[in-house]
């Protein structure tokens, strides 16, 4: 399965953005794995605003994942949550789950993509008021920067939950659920 993003290479040349840099990692999901087919740079409704990356997490339970990617010396990580939090309030306003709307869309675009014989998640697991996650995503980034337990500290204030998944090899795809960690729990990026 392709990455989430890419270097600006190989994107439009509309979009330029730190996280798109030519040393950024690419955060890919395996066929196989808990992480479904991603999609990046998507239009978060109501806004002119898109998110990083959003995708169908396989668990027990089938969630969207709402993902911001930030690497190397994005001095941005330590406002992420907050903004992750407006994001997972556009897609589940009022913490019942994805909205209808969204759900609906996001399972068109997923049929549509397998129509094509493109990997997508099957649109059977794109529901209404499926759980809704966030996820901050730090590749590269420069464990002597003092801006991400300013994240931490900040995701305490907040009203929702949201984890965090830091690279520190070369394996740059999504865990399983279970190695998540709790964004706000730990001042440390590991």
């Amino acid at each position: 399965m392709g990455p989430l993003w890419e270097p600006d290479a190989k994107r439009s040349p509309s979009f330029q953005a730190p996280e798109s840099a030519p040393r950024s990692p690419a955060v890919a999901a395996p066929r196989s794995g808990p992480c479904s087919r991603r999609e990046r740079q998507l239009q978060v409704p109501g806004t002119t605003r898109k998110i990083d990356v959003a995708g169908i997490h396989l668990g027990e339970e089938p969630s969207f994942i709402a993902i911001e990617v930030k690497c190397g010396l994005d001095g941005r990580i330590q406002d992420v949550p907050r903004q992750l939090e407006e994001y997972l309030d556009i897609f589940d306003p009022d913490g019942g789950g994805l909205r209808p709307d969204v759900a609906e869309s996001y399972s068109r675009v997923c049929t549509q993509l397998l129509a094509l014989g493109l990997d997508a998640p099957d649109p059977r697991h794109v529901t209404a008021g499926m759980p809704v996650e966030g996820l901050v995503v730090l590749g590269e980034y420069n464990q002597r920067s003092r801006l991400l337990p300013r994240a931490h500290a900040l995701a305490t204030t907040l009203s929702r939950e949201m984890y965090l998944v830091d690279f520190q090899d070369d394996d740059y795809r999504i865990p399983p659920r279970g190695e998540w960690k709790l964004l706000g729990q730990s001042s440390s990026p590991t």
